[in-house]
């Protein structure tokens, strides 16, 4: 959290190419992120988060092939487009953490989501601009435990029901799920456990949905709802 408001974004670029790590977290840049990053081809962990960043997010984060933790999250809307995206989740199969909240990915088809890492842990696309159908199987991300898709206009199709997210839910700690759901019937999905979710925070505006009472029973949203 030094204040780095002074600092042109793209002066970073005379920083050791060497680096494995780059965390300038909370540091008010401002302007548009850097677009020569791909000289930075040992990162593992990048974290942009919380500054002021706007614009496209340049095609050279895609070139960053090493990476396992990329935070970009909390910007001026920074821009990702399909394309880009596309290239993201095709190169970055080393990713376990992604953290692209108030990215603006308006443009960007919910069903391209299922293209990223099957090893991610974590997943926070909070606040990006995502409308549509949410992907109906999420079975590929076994190792999930964090999961935020809040604030976007996704819809869950009808009788959506994925074993497999039952399957692996004791593998979840922490899901956001507050989606705005429409038309869904969530009494057809998958029973989560009171023992297998630690914290499930449930702010779901739900329209034209059932939900069955005894998929609430023993839930632990329902002492905060109280």
């Amino acid at each position: 959290m030094v204040d780095m408001s002074l600092v042109a974004p793209d002066s970073l670029m005379n920083l050791s190419s060497s680096l494995s790590s780059l965390i300038l977290y909370s540091c008010d840049l401002q302007g548009k992120l850097p677009s020569s990053m791909r000289k930075f081809k040992y990162l593992q962990y990048l974290n942009l988060g919380e500054n002021s960043f706007s614009g496209p997010i340049p095609y050279d984060f895609e070139q960053l092939t090493e990476l396992v933790s990329l935070d970009l999250s909390e910007n001026d809307n920074p821009r990702l487009e399909p394309i880009s995206f596309d290239k993201l989740v095709q190169n970055l199969t080393q990713l376990r953490e992604l953290d692209l909240s108030m990215v603006d990915m308006s443009l960007v088809a919910p069903d391209s989501l299922m293209n990223l890492s099957s090893s991610l842990s974590s997943l926070i696309l909070n606040s990006c601009g995502l409308q549509g159908k949410l992907p109906s199987s999420m079975r590929k991300f076994k190792h999930l435990q964090y999961f935020n898709l809040g604030e976007n206009n996704l819809t869950v199709k009808k009788h959506v029901e994925d074993k497999a997210v039952q399957k692996h839910s004791h593998l979840v700690r922490k899901v956001d799920a507050s989606l705005s759901v429409r038309g869904g019937e969530l009494g057809k999905g998958p029973r989560i456990r009171e023992e297998d979710a630690v914290t499930i925070y449930a702010s779901i505006d739900v329209v034209s949905s059932i939900i069955q009472k005894n998929q609430l029973e023993n839930h632990p949203w329902q002492s905060n709802q109280a």
